[in-house]
């Protein structure tokens, strides 16, 4: 296994966070199409709660 250590800039970390929020906002309906979805796991709203914290910093 590799492990690889970022120590990004400001930038670069916002960059990464927005990338992060796009790719939950795509996983999530392909979990909800799937079966899944956020009533099947309680978790998944602390998740959103957070995605939506990390946007309105941006």
């Amino acid at each position: 296994m590799s492990r690889f250590r970022l120590l990004p800039t400001a930038a670069q970390e916002a960059r990464l966070l927005e990338h992060c929020a796009h790719a939950r906002f795509i996983w999530n309906p392909a979990v909800t199409a799937r079966g899944g979805g956020a009533s099947a796991r309680p978790a998944n709203r602390e998740l959103q709660l957070a995605t939506s914290a990390i946007r309105q910093k941006s």
